[in-house]
């Protein structure tokens, strides 16, 4: 597909306003120009005034759903390219952007959209561009956002994990059967995945269960552009942290959770070298050394014979410190 449709003004409004929403936040302000002059770059154009000029213009600009999912994945990766002409880096990270705003999308909810935000968790970084202007807005480093559906649901998983773990009001037969029902529902919900594993774990004391900690673990290679070995770590970019996350940007408190959570859920299963990977993992997108309990496991586990018991003094019953990782993010 070659595209020779330009958006009306009123789609373009629409981009920008998109753009403004996403990345204008307290603490980093964005005005409406800039994101006009954001949606522009990313829609191919040199300025916000380039785009106007050209609004409507030719045949009608058919927004996403409109169009077959492989000419989707052309547009999108047309937008990529051009946000990293712009900003230079990693292309990865921007065709993430690209599909999380869905600029050219009428609905960016839509069941019709390849690649849907509402049901893939997404990873970006952020950075400032290399041309003095600062194109992604935020500290430097990655960034986790969950699915737009489970985002929506966190309100309620809050609630009712504070219910069971703080009040007692709910008992473990009705938490678990909510979350149950919740992971069905939402699959790559890593929020109710996670809690699931810990749940079970705190609870009876036994091994987890071994089909929720795959279920985890398919979801979070999804969600990892740089893998989890430490060569898929390593950028030439400047603005490029290899790896590290910031604990109370977003929701990276809790994926760096998520991330504890299945390496010791793998250790307990004795999946000794997909733990020590995940650990390793923890490890470099940890932006602290304040609790770094992964050396524990991974001294064991450098062994011939692991003693795999490591786990013991914070699972199950006896555990000395049972933490939530909805609470705590480790």
């Amino acid at each position: 597909m070659t595209e020779t449709r330009h958006p009306s003004i009123d789609q373009s409004r629409v981009a920008a306003r998109r753009v403004h929403e996403h990345f204008n936040t307290k603490n980093n302000p964005m005005s409406l120009e800039e994101a006009q002059e954001m949606a522009a770059y990313i829609l191919g154009y040199e300025s916000w005034s380039a785009l106007a000029s050209w609004a409507g213009k030719g045949e009608r600009f058919l927004p996403d759903e409109c169009l077959h999912p492989w000419e989707q994945e052309v547009r999108l990766f047309r937008q990529a390219v051009n946000l990293t002409n712009i900003n230079g880096g990693m292309r990865f990270h921007h065709e993430q952007l690209v599909q999380q705003l869905r600029l050219t999308a009428e609905n960016p909810s839509s069941d019709r959209l390849a690649y849907n935000p509402w049901t893939t968790n997404q990873m970006s970084h952020t950075a400032s561009s290399g041309t003095g202007k600062t194109i992604l807005l935020g500290r430097k480093g990655w960034r986790f956002r969950p699915s737009l559906r489970s985002e929506r649901a966190l309100g309620t998983f809050r609630d009712r994990s504070s219910a069971y773990w703080e009040e007692g009001s709910i008992t473990f037969e009705q938490y678990n059967q909510y979350l149950k029902a919740l992971i069905q529902r939402q699959p790559e919900n890593i929020f109710a995945l996670t809690e699931v594993i810990h749940l079970h774990a705190d609870i009876t004391g036994r091994s987890p269960n071994r089909r929720r900690v795959e279920q985890l673990e398919r979801a979070m290679r999804e969600i990892l552009p740089f893998g989890i070995r430490k060569e898929d770590l390593e950028g030439d970019d400047e603005n490029y942290v290899a790896g590290r996350m910031e604990t109370y940007e977003g929701y990276n408190r809790d994926f760096k959770g998520a991330v504890y959570i299945l390496a010791t859920a793998l250790y307990v299963l004795k999946e000794y070298e997909a733990a020590g990977e995940w650990f390793r993992a923890s490890l470099r997108i940890n932006d602290c050394n304040a609790f770094d309990r992964e050396y524990f496991y991974l001294a064991d586990l450098a062994g011939l014979r692991p003693k795999g018991d490591v786990h013991k003094s914070e699972w199950g019953p006896a555990a000395t410190q049972c933490r939530s990782p909805t609470r705590d993010g480790r």
